[in-house]
């Protein structure tokens, strides 16, 4: 075997190695991507007790064109007294919007405050009616498919926590009665915001 055949052989050995090593990165490529498409957001979303929403992206994709809008529900009732739903309000326009929230680490912080969400002391008194609930429509986008996905965060402009809130860091006990009259008006909340904006066809978190 002269020098000329032996380059040869070897050039062709190692055009065949480069077109394995392509091939196998064409689909490692290809499996990511598919992996991607078919992937769902992660997101915690929760008003803290400090009254700040948080959209936290726990997941492995990006999520784009985050918008908060904000409706004000009115209660029928008193501190001791049952309670539910009297009229609602619709702020105008979003309260609150982010081009984009990155995977794994990113979040989105909207503080709740004047002029729209203003917060304040919870009533001390029975006889004062309760105060109004702040329900804010979360929307944010697949960054790969563009499904948009929506999500309903109920909070009260309480600084206190109350069975309204999120719950995660504070402790609580009362009747169940009672408990399950909150439980009520937050499915009625969510059930009333899916066909005010007809959000029945979008993907719910």
């Amino acid at each position: 075997m002269n020098l000329y055949t032996a380059l040869g052989i070897a050039f062709t050995a190692l055009g065949s190695l480069g077109t394995g090593v392509g091939l196998f990165f064409f689909w490692s490529g290809q499996q990511r991507i598919m992996q991607q498409s078919s992937a769902k957001p992660v997101l915690d979303i929760y008003v803290d007790r400090d009254k700040t929403l948080r959209i936290k992206n726990l997941g492995t994709m990006d999520v784009e064109d985050v918008v908060v809008y904000a409706t004000i529900y009115e209660m029928r009732g008193k501190v001791n007294e049952p309670i539910e739903i009297a009229s609602f309000s619709k702020v105008s326009g979003p309260v609150f919007q982010q081009p984009r929230v990155l995977a794994q680490t990113g979040e989105a912080i909207f503080k709740l405050s004047e002029p729209w969400l203003p917060v304040g002391d919870v009533p001390k008194d029975p006889e004062v009616p309760l105060p109004a609930l702040y329900v804010l429509r979360v929307l944010v986008r697949n960054s790969v498919n563009k499904e948009r996905i929506v999500r309903y965060v109920i909070a009260t402009p309480n600084k206190l926590p109350n069975p309204f809130d999120d719950l995660r860091d504070v402790s609580m006990t009362g009747p169940w009665q009672k408990l399950d009259g909150f439980t009520t008006i937050r499915k009625q909340i969510r059930e009333h915001q899916a066909a005010l904006f007809d959000d029945q066809n979008l993907a719910f978190q």
